[in-house]
């Protein structure tokens, strides 16, 4: 799995135009490494199984919850799609994200295609209110190098 392993960055591109700088981190075994942000700094974990989970408090404030729904790793291609769900209180207010996220890379000459889908969707709610959001969808794409 040596072929897809270290750190590829670049930029991946939106449909919405938008630019996204990117860092892929694969091990040696072809796992992904997810990196988050918590109060007390950066962290990493390998994904290694469907079904794992993350929870973490991030910097501003209230719990995030991460699974890996599932994982596919090959010598030239990594596909794994997690849940995340984000959830945080100010006041009466409850603020709840859940996102899926699909990663797709694979090996391109030189270069890691990598493609990312995200769904969206944030729900706010006070004591006898609730107000869902809309649910989006968004893909970025690029070409990450070593």
């Amino acid at each position: 799995m040596a072929q897809l392993s270290g750190t590829w960055t670049g930029t991946l591109r939106c449909e919405s135009g938008d630019e996204l700088p990117a860092v892929f981190k694969i091990t040696e075994s072809g796992n992904p490494i997810y990196e988050y942000q918590t109060r007390s700094g950066s962290r990493e974990v390998e994904l290694t199984f469907p079904g794992q989970a993350v929870a973490f408090v991030p910097p501003d404030g209230g719990v995030i919850n991460v699974v890996v729904d599932s994982l596919s790793v090959s010598p030239d291609h990594i596909e794994f799609l997690i849940s995340v769900s984000d959830e945080k209180t100010s006041w009466e207010t409850l603020s709840q994200s859940r996102a899926a996220i699909l990663y797709e890379a694979a090996l391109s000459g030189s270069g890691l295609e990598v493609r990312m889908t995200v769904r969206s969707q944030t729900t706010f709610s006070q004591p006898g209110m609730v107000v869902p959001g809309e649910e989006s969808t968004i893909a970025c794409s690029g070409t990450l190098r070593r």
